[in-house]
Formats: structure tokens, C-alpha cells, sequence
């Protein structure tokens, strides 16, 4: 009897079996889903205005899930971009439980996509095709049979999962020739209903194409949306990876985004760039409409000079000790039109800044800022060839034009390109309370900064220098591939001593000097600018000493050889003192004419001529001086003053030698002794033939 009843349920569980499978093969032969194609294509059409192919053929199953299996899928790009589709699948699948319908409940199976690939692009014209248009409502037999209302599904809505394989996601903008290419993409999650939570997993490695080498990503975070559809969060989540230079990378913080207020937070944001790291917290507001973000961000301590190592810029600067310290904090508010920073600190090495910087408009953006900054030695940050007499200017390190518009000095190849300046506007201020180049010190540095489409000025001054003041103007045209520079500049008794002290450890001149100078040049490279350099020079020198050089003791000399005696002693203190030194001329393709030089004091007068070239760092000068004759002077000071001091002073300008030209004053001194032989003749001559005598003789010979 068992067996009979066993052998009738087998008859009834096969004849079941049995009328399901003839059910489905007959399901499938009278309703095949692929004679709905091109309804799907059509509905898709209307619903997007984008052309939706199905390759593959549509499978259907029934029991236990009712489930669409499809094939190759592509959907169009719009006329206007180079590649034919945004969206290429090669297999999807997705089932769902099909008793659970009945109790209105919803469950779907794993839904897995497999080889898909997703083209996003910007084109010449900046149009984006990843941009859909508004749906426009369409009655077709489709639409007709679509559930009206899905959200009476959401309580009752369970997914078991994604599964995205194989993917590949690349990005090309155009207008400003950028590519880059998510590979072998996969994406994974656990089961999720409204309401609850589910781990979500993505790797993929990104290429940007200009550079050619793919790097790791992967993000880790959990997504939870409300039962209503409004709030979503993806809280924790991590994002890692790998940076060009084999550094790693982390962002990581808590994400929100509340749908009825258009607002997405990213709270305990922390950023991490080995060995840069960033603390902080983001929000954005009218997400959807007007998007405005508002945030802050603290930089702790770090090695700067390690972070541009690792990389891959490697700082090459003066002081191997710079850029060691580095931190900073700020706060800022940004939108699609202006961002502003604001509460700006920045920490680095011994310098404090804080100031404000704004940016608006960003296709043709202007840059408005304002700082301040307790100190700066601006030698320890320049390139570490400026500081070598190579390269360095005598008059730079002597600090005669320190803290003046000097970028253009530093030791480039080649000025790059300046296309980069033509759309961009600069209005700024900075100040600077302590200011150093290397030994070099000034205080009160103000530098204002303004202008526009490769047209830019610095006005700019020390309150003060050495005891003194510096002011001055500069004017940049970066409109060509030759920058222009013009410079207007003004020293005002500014004590020389302590200044050549600090610029070259060693002073042979003191006094307060004073200087005028206008200068044009161009180029793209420290040797074009000064080989192009023109326009004139002025200075004046007063109270001053010149160490080392006595022109008194140099004329006793000068005359006890000529006299045929015996040089006197060697005068101590070995120096002159000058009431005034001036000087002035053009200068001419990087060589200053000085046909006027004057130095005057008590009992001497100097005057001469000569040239400075900038480009060789040279100098050429002949001088010439006499003692001045005072009323009570003896005979041998009288008879002295007629005999000239000549000089010449020659070689390199930061160690000049200093000659005296015996042969040309032998010869004057002679000159002068028969001119004085010859007067007195004359002289005698008329008080024997009469008066005149003298006079006409001097026009015979």
C-alpha cells in the first residue's frame, strides 16, 4: 500500500513537472519577448530621446523567478560625438521570486551586468552626452502596461545584490584634451532593502591616457537610503589607491545627501596624500539647482619638501632645508561661478601668512587676494643655482634692487609659454613685516599686484631699508613668448655699509646713498634680459668713505718720484673721505655709461669716465684727481696740485683692481713744469719789449 501510494505521487509530482515545463516552452513560443524589441526600442526612444539596440535575444523564465535574460545592449550617443554609443552591455540578468507578487511583495535576485562599457564625453562645443533630455509622455501598449505607482512596491522591496563585472568607464573632454579610463571595473554589493543597509565594494584601475600608466583604486563603504527614497548616506567610506609615484592615497569620511533639501555633507572628511594629510568638512547646498559648497580644512605639520619628492617634483632650492615645515588651515565658500578663501593661515618653515584669496570667474578667472606675512628670507626658496657668481648679479647680491620685482632672474631655460596668462586678472596685495634675502634685511615690504590679459604692474617699497627707503614700479607684458619688462626705481639714503656687510660680507665705501633707475629689457632667460637691457642710471653717494685708498698719500708718492726724493711714510690710516660721489648715464644693451663721475672732498676733487657691463660683470674706469688749493696753503701743496692723480680701474666689479697710469702723470707733471718755465719767460719778455709781447708770443707758438 506504501508503495503504491509513493508510486501515485511520483505519477502526480511528474504530471505537475511536466505541465510547467510544457507551460513554459508554450510561454515562451506564443509570448517570446523578443517580438516586444522594438516596443522596448520605441517606449525607450520616447522616454529619452536616445536609441536603445538590443542585439541579443531576450530570454524569459517563470518558476521559481521570473527573470529577463538579455544579450548585447547598446545604447547611442547623440549626433556631435566621436563615439557611437554611451552604454555597451554584453550580458545582463535579472530575476525576481515570482509567489512574492502575490503579497504584493517584491524580490529580486542577484542582478548581474557582465562587459559593459560606458563612454561619458564632452565635446568641441562643450556639450556632454551623459545629459538627458526631459522625458516626453508617450501612450504606447508598453507604457499602458507599466505599474502606475512603484513606490507601493518600496516596503516591500528586497534586492539580493549587484554584480557589475568586467566594466570599463572612460571619460574624454576635448575642449581640453583629457582622457582617462576606468578599467576592469568590478562592483559588488550585499543584499539591500529600503531602509537597511548593504556593503558595497569597488575596484577598478584608472588611466589618464597623457601619462600611460594605469593605477589601483578601490572604494569600501556602506549604502543605506530611506524607506522614502530622500535620504541617502554612504557612511563609512574609504577610497584608496595609488598615486603616479607609487605613493599611496586615502579620502575617507562620512557622505549624506538629503534629497528634499538638495543638500550632500561629507562629514569627518579626511584626506591623505603620503605625505600630505587634511582633515576637514564639506557641504553642498541647492545640490541639484544652484550647487554652493561651504567647508573647511586643517593641514597638520608635514615635510613639504619629502611630499614634491615623492611626487615627482623634486625641489631644487638654495637652503636643503627648506620647505621642511609646512601647515596650514582655511576655510572657504565656492560655487559654479567664484570661490573665496577665507581665514587663510599657512605655516612654513619660520614664516607665518594669513590673508584672504578669491577666484572669480573661472574660464577667464580674476584673482583677488590679500596677505600678510610675520617674515620672509626670499634666498632660502629661490633655485639653488641663483645663489652662484654664476648666475647671480653682483648689484642682486649687494641687495642695491633686493626685494624688486626679481622673478623674471631666476635661472630658466627657456620662459614657457605665456598663453596661460592672456585670460587671467590679478588684484592683490602683500605685505611683509621682516624681510630677508639671505643676510639682506629690510622691513615694511608692500608689493601691490594688479592687472589683466598678460598686462600686469607692481608697485611696491620698503618703509625701511638700511636706515633708508626703496620704492618702485614694475610693468610685466606676457602677451608674447618674449616677456617685456620696464622698471622705475628710487633708493633713499639707504646706508651702504651695513648693506655691502650683509650682501657680500666685506665694505670698502660707506655713506647714504641714493639711486635712481629706469630700465627696459626682454627676453625669455636671465642672458636675453640683460643683453636687452636699456635706459639710464643715477646715483649719489654722500658723506662717504672709501677704505683702503688714500688720494692725498697717492699724490706725495706721486711727487717725491718726480721730485727725485725719497717717498714718505706710509699714513696710517689709509682712507678718503667724500662729501659726495655722483654719477649718471645711459644704459645700453646691458652696458652702463658713466661719462660723469665726480667725488669730491675737502682737498680732493676726482673725475672720470667709464662703463659697467652687467652681462660680463665688469667694470672699466679711468679716473683722474687733484688736491684743491685753500687760501694759506704752502708752496709744495700749490706745486702738488698741479700734479694730476690717474687712475684706472679695471676687472672683475666684486674684486676691481686699482692702477696708477706713472707714465701719463710723469709726462703731465713736466708738461707742467715747462708751462710754468715758459710763463715766466713770456712774462719777463713783456717787461722788456712792452705790453702784449707776451700774449702774441703764446698765439705764434
Amino acid at each position: 500500500m506504501f508503495k503504491s501510494l509513493l508510486k501515485t505521487l511520483a505519477v502526480i509530482v511528474g504530471t505537475l513537472v511536466g505541465v510547467v515545463i510544457l507551460l513554459t516552452l508554450a510561454f515562451n513560443y506564443w509570448l517570446s519577448p523578443n517580438k516586444f524589441k522594438p516596443e522596448i526600442e520605441q517606449w525607450f526612444l520616447q522616454q529619452t530621446g536616445r536609441e536603445l539596440i538590443i542585439e541579443g535575444d531576450l530570454g524569459v523564465t517563470l518558476i521559481p523567478w521570473l527573470g529577463v535574460d538579455t544579450g548585447a545592449l547598446k545604447l547611442k550617443n547623440p549626433t556631435g560625438f566621436d563615439q557611437p554609443f554611451l552604454v555597451e552591455i554584453e550580458r545582463s540578468e535579472l530575476h525576481l521570486k515570482l509567489w512574492p507578487l502575490f503579497r504584493k511583495q517584491l524580490e529580486l535576485s542577484r542582478i548581474e551586468v557582465q562587459g559593459f562599457k560606458i563612454n561619458l564625453s564632452t565635446n568641441r562645443l562643450g556639450e556632454q552626452n551623459w545629459l538627458i533630455r526631459q522625458p516626453v509622455p508617450v501612450k504606447t501598449a508598453l507604457a499602458e502596461t507599466a505599474p502606475s505607482s512603484p513606490s507601493a512596491w518600496k516596503d516591500n522591496l528586497n534586492i539580493a545584490g549587484l554584480a557589475f563585472t568586467e566594466g570599463e568607464i572612460t571619460w574624454r573632454d576635448v575642449p581640453n584634451n583629457r582622457h582617462i579610463k576606468f578599467t576592469d571595473i568590478t562592483l559588488n554589493t550585499g543584499s539591500w532593502r529600503p531602509g537597511g543597509k548593504t556593503p558595497l565594494d569597488l575596484s577598478a584601475n584608472w588611466l589618464d591616457v597623457a601619462i600611460g600608466k594605469p593605477l589601483p583604486v578601490v572604494l569600501k563603504t556602506e549604502f543605506q537610503v530611506d524607506a522614502d527614497f530622500k535620504k541617502y548616506q554612504l557612511a563609512p567610506f574609504s577610497l584608496t589607491g595609488q598615486g603616479l609615484h607609487s605613493q599611496p592615497y586615502a579620502l575617507r569620511s562620512q557622505i549624506f545627501y538629503d534629497q528634499p533639501a538638495q543638500q550632500l555633507t561629507l562629514a569627518e572628511l579626511f584626506i591623505e596624500f603620503a605625505p600630505f594629510q587634511a582633515a576637514g568638512e564639506i557641504q553642498i547646498n541647492q545640490l541639484t539647482s544652484k550647487p554652493t559648497a561651504i567647508g573647511k580644512l586643517n593641514t597638520p605639520t608635514f615635510n613639504l619638501a619629502q611630499a614634491l619628492t615623492a611626487w615627482g617634483a623634486v625641489p631644487l632650492l638654495a637652503a636643503s632645508d627648506s620647505l621642511s615645515r609646512f601647515s596650514g588651515r582655511l576655510e572657504f565658500t565656492a560655487d559654479s561661478q567664484r570661490l573665496d578663501i577665507t581665514n587663510l593661515s599657512v605655516s612654513l618653515d619660520d614664516s607665518q601668512l594669513i590673508g584672504q584669496v578669491a577666484v572669480d570667474n573661472y574660464q577667464q578667472p580674476v584673482y583677488t587676494f590679500s596677505a600678510e606675512i610675520d617674515q620672509l628670507d626670499l634666498a632660502r626658496y629661490l633655485p639653488a643655482e641663483v645663489k652662484t657668481e654664476a648666475n647671480l648679479p653682483a648689484v642682486f647680491k649687494t641687495g642695491v634692487w633686493t626685494g624688486v620685482g626679481r622673478g623674471h632672474l631666476q635661472p630658466v631655460a627657456e620662459a614657457s609659454t605665456t598663453n596661460r596668462w592672456l585670460n587671467v586678472a590679478l588684484d592683490g596685495l602683500i605685505k611683509v613685516n621682516q624681510f630677508r634675502f639671505d643676510k639682506i634685511k629690510g622691513e615694511g615690504l608692500t608689493v601691490q599686484l594688479d592687472g589683466k590679459n598678460g598686462l600686469y604692474q607692481t608697485t611696491h617699497s620698503f618703509n625701511r631699508f638700511y636706515q633708508g627707503q626703496v620704492a618702485g614700479q614694475a610693468e610685466f607684458d606676457l602677451r608674447q613668448s618674449d616677456v617685456s619688462i620696464r622698471l622705475q626705481e628710487t633708493l633713499h639714503n639707504v646706508q651702504l655699509r651695513p648693506l655691502l656687510l650683509d650682501g657680500s660680507g666685506q665694505a670698502t665705501i660707506d655713506g647714504l646713498l641714493s639711486a635712481t633707475a629706469e630700465i627696459e629689457t626682454q627676453g625669455r632667460n636671465n642672458q636675453q634680459y640683460l643683453a636687452n637691457m636699456n635706459g639710464k642710471f643715477s646715483f649719489a653717494l654722500q658723506d662717504s668713505v672709501i677704505k683702503g685708498i688714500n688720494f692725498q698719500q697717492m699724490i706725495d708718492h706721486v711727487k717725491s718720484l718726480i721730485d727725485g726724493k725719497t717717498a714718505p711714510a706710509t699714513h696710517p690710516d689709509q682712507q678718503t673721505v667724500f662729501k659726495t660721489i655722483t654719477g649718471s648715464g645711459p644704459i645700453t644693451q646691458g652696458v652702463w655709461h658713466n661719462p660723469d663721475l665726480a667725488a669730491d672732498s675737502s682737498r680732493m676733487k676726482i673725475s672720470g669716465q667709464g662703463l659697467v657691463d652687467l652681462i660680463r660683470q665688469r667694470l672699466n674706469y679711468q679716473l683722474e684727481g687733484r688736491l684743491q688749493v685753500k687760501s694759506g696753503d704752502s708752496e709744495d701743496v700749490r706745486k702738488a696740485s698741479r700734479i694730476p692723480l690717474l687712475l684706472n680701474l679695471e676687472g672683475p666689479w666684486n674684486k676691481p683692481e686699482l692702477k696708477m697710469d706713472m707714465a701719463a702723470m710723469a709726462l703731465s707733471a713736466k708738461q707742467g713744469e715747462l708751462k710754468q718755465k715758459a710763463d715766466k719767460l713770456l712774462d719777463k719778455l713783456e717787461q722788456k719789449i712792452g705790453p702784449g709781447a707776451s700774449e702774441l708770443l703764446k698765439k705764434l707758438f
